[in-house]
């Protein structure tokens, strides 16, 4: 997760679009630059949303996801995490992203 104390709006907006759909994230990690937040997923630290614009880093081991808006529109974002530190709990998570968004 980026950093509340970096980027207030950010943090507020995403935590905004899990509470919508009924998810209560548990943040572990929080960086102050997303290509670190990347390198976590990469390292298999976990999984995030991030803007749509890091997909274009081709960070090697990270899976980026297009995320669609429902009702009210969004930032453009997408789903990142990295398929070879999948376990059950990642796999049922990404499923259910894939469930709910346009891939």
């Amino acid at each position: 997760m980026f950093s509340r104390v970096v980027a207030p709006a950010n943090h507020d907006n995403v935590i905004a679009i899990f509470s919508r759909a009924g998810v209560h994230p548990r943040t572990v990690h929080a960086a102050r630059q997303w290509l670190t937040i990347i390198a976590m997923v990469a390292n298999g630290l976990g999984v995030s949303i991030v803007p749509k614009s890091l997909a274009r880093t081709e960070v090697r081991g990270v899976a980026f996801v297009p995320l669609a808006a429902k009702g009210e529109p969004v930032s453009p974002a997408v789903f990142a995490w990295n398929p070879a530190f999948e376990n059950q709990t990642v796999k049922s998570l990404v499923s259910s992203v894939k469930a709910v968004i346009a891939v």
